[in-house]
């Protein structure tokens, strides 16, 4: 066995549940104002029994929401606005963006309902 040989490792992507996903990347929770990390919609807060909820509207007339690319992400990083809070922890990788790198959680997202399918 050879234990001078080196290995070189990159990380690619990143699989979080969203409240892991708000930590690690240094963003708004998805109950917050700009909290998707996919496009930057600022969302609402709207009255709910005895507190509320923040929301996203669909809007089929305007479907074409901007998008959050890493160009704009850099920008928001640099201003610390829409969302974007600080440096993420991998922000020094060479090959992780944390826009395109991440997913979209289906356990918070589909199975609790927040998403309506049309079948």
């Amino acid at each position: 066995m050879n234990f001078d040989s080196r290995y070189q490792f990159f990380l690619l992507f990143g699989i979080f549940d969203k409240p892991a996903r708000a930590l690690i990347l240094s963003t708004n929770s998805s109950n917050g104002y700009f909290g998707c990390l996919k496009c930057q919609q600022k969302g609402e807060w709207i009255e709910f029994g005895k507190g509320g909820h923040h929301i996203f509207r669909f809007d089929s007339d305007n479907i074409d929401k901007p998008l959050r690319s890493q160009e704009n992400y850099k920008e928001d990083l640099a201003k610390k606005q829409n969302g974007i809070l600080g440096e993420c922890i991998f922000g020094d990788l060479s090959y992780f963006c944390p826009v395109i790198s991440t997913n979209i959680d289906f356990m918070h997202s589909v199975c609790l309902g927040n998403y309506k399918f049309k079948i």
